[in-house]
């Protein structure tokens, strides 16, 4: 399985190679075991130096900190060095962060605290590297899904056959918000686990459940890398690698629990849209301030699958999150 982790992961590389022979890319490096991967798959590509494969030349890193509790901070710098980059540190404050959020409301159409707190950082990291030139950027997405990252994969009652049903259901229903918003800059990213030769080979993974779920995810991505600096490192989310996850305390000091409960009872009434905390009210007021006559889907009783919180228009019956106001079950 580490093998063939490997030998896909290198496949999909090249498959990116291909596409982009000419074009000098970036990474937007976390130092986490996906981009680390990532980043070693690259190098062995470039190494194998195959005459009908061309380099894929990864030139730059771009890191985003935004605060001192960034956990990115002790592995990105040192993958960058190890792998030869120009390395991009912005150390931001998060009322400086908050710049990207009406972008990235009007761009993935949302207020949804989670996926903003990560988007940002994201969104952020784009624009640098737009300004810096770079057309093209790597990224790790994908990686969680297809080979239970995620803690709610492991351990427990999770047995082959539940690992692999949930593994199923987020391999064919994961989006991504880089794509999105790369795309408004004129700009393309891609994933090595989102290319087709690791993504249809990890659909078919029969993974070692008793060693894989009980500790850790992505053993078999862990093990097709051990040199990689991030091999072993836990799983952070985005916010939390960045230090973007301290926004939704950062946002209570600017609102009052007054405040925030007047708020709240008025938008209840008046727009039928069920807030949860500061946060979520000062995501909001940027969403109307971006859609001021709201997104134009079927809403409420117009709507087929109504969000039981802010009554917009679900995917199907079976879809448990919405993704304009982040709730969780939705219906």
């Amino acid at each position: 399985m580490t093998h063939a982790c490997r030998e896909h992961l290198e496949a999909a590389v090249a498959s990116i190679a291909l596409d982009f022979s000419q074009e000098p890319c970036a990474v937007i490096l976390s130092g986490g075991v996906d981009t680390c991967a990532a980043m070693a798959a690259v190098s062995a590509v470039n190494a194998a130096n195959n005459q009908k494969v061309p380099k894929l030349e990864v030139k730059a890193a771009m890191t985003v900190f935004a605060s001192p509790t960034a956990t990115d901070r002790k592995y990105a710098p040192v993958v960058a060095q190890r792998h030869g980059l120009e390395h991009h540190q912005t150390d931001i404050s998060l009322e400086e962060l908050l710049g990207m959020l009406p972008f990235c409301v009007r761009v993935l159409r949302t207020f949804d605290g989670m996926q903003l707190r990560n988007s940002m950082v994201v969104a952020l990291a784009l624009h640098k590297l737009k300004a810096l030139g770079y057309k093209l950027a790597i990224t790790g997405d994908g990686s969680d899904e297809l080979l239970g990252g995620y803690s709610f994969t492991w351990g427990g009652e999770n047995d082959e056959a539940g690992w692999k049903a949930k593994r199923d259901v987020m391999a064919h229903s994961m989006t991504y918000t880089c794509p999105a918003m790369a795309a408004e800059l004129g700009m393309c990213v891609r994933s090595p686990f989102l290319e087709h030769t690791f993504l249809q080979w990890a659909i078919e993974l029969e993974p070692d459940t008793s060693r894989q779920m009980h500790i850790t995810g992505k053993v078999c991505l862990r093990e097709a890398y051990p040199e990689s600096f991030g091999a072993w490192r836990r799983k952070d989310p985005i916010e939390v690698g960045s230090g973007s996850t301290e926004m939704g305390k950062y946002i209570k000091e600017q609102i009052s629990r007054e405040e925030f409960e007047s708020e709240r009872e008025r938008v209840a009434a008046e727009d039928h849209i069920q807030l949860v905390d500061e946060e979520h009210l000062y995501n909001y007021r940027v969403f109307k301030s971006v859609f001021p006559s709201g997104l134009g889907e079927k809403r409420g009783m117009k709507a087929k699958y109504p969000c039981n919180s802010c009554g917009y228009d679900l995917p199907s019956s079976t879809e448990l999150f919405c993704y304009v106001c982040g709730k969780y079950p939705a219906q």
